[in-house]
């Protein structure tokens, strides 16, 4: 047997041209119920799984200048019971993130940015019991371009700081040509490594 159960919310609030707040939440619960083995019940697995985003983006210098602060939280909870391999799963993720854009030229829009990002996962699952934190600290830049309405792309470099992994720098060059209607791109880059959930 399987039951879900979601909610969502978005809101959007303008106090100003110059200022504009937005929030989004999601919450799900799963419950999952497998068949019986022989005389004893199946193993049950309770899911609750919770994410939520605010952010504010500023309009400044007429336009030009749009940058957007943002904060997210997600929390995970996952327990499964009456099973050989049971127990109970904890995670949460909080991240903080800057955005600026610059709309410099009618070609270019440059990004600047950067975000600070925090794992906490513990388990005591049998056999896969741990209790970790996991930090990763980035700064990135990027150029949004396009040439007479035919050539559109992106490049951009990140550079990352994991508190297990290290520093690594990433880029991330992707093409658009418009040719009766073809399309080509091409990108690179690894993503950073999370707590899995």
């Amino acid at each position: 047997a399987y039951d879900n159960i979601g909610a969502t919310a978005n809101l959007g609030y303008t106090p100003s041209e110059l200022v504009t707040l937005r929030g989004f939440a999601k919450v799900l619960s799963a419950d999952v119920e497998f068949d019986e083995i022989g005389n004893e019940s199946g193993p049950h697995i309770d899911s609750r799984q919770a994410f939520g985003r605010a952010e504010a983006e500023f309009d400044l210098l007429d336009g030009l200048w749009v940058p957007t602060l943002g904060l997210s939280g997600t929390h995970v909870n996952r327990e499964t019971k009456e099973a050989l391999f049971g127990g109970e799963f904890i995670g949460t993720k909080i991240k903080l993130d800057l955005q600026n854009d610059f709309y410099v030229s009618d070609e270019h829009t440059i990004t600047l940015g950067g975000e600070s990002e925090w794992d906490h996962g513990e388990s005591e699952e049998a056999f896969l019991g741990f209790d970790e934190d996991l930090r990763n600290q980035a700064v990135f830049i990027q150029d949004q371009f396009s040439f007479w309405n035919r050539l559109f792309g992106t490049i951009g470099a990140r550079l990352d700081h994991h508190s297990e992994f290290g520093s690594e720098a990433t880029w991330r060059p992707a093409r658009s040509t418009v040719t009766h209607e073809i399309f080509s791109t091409y990108k690179a880059g690894e993503p950073k490594p999370e707590v899995d959930a």
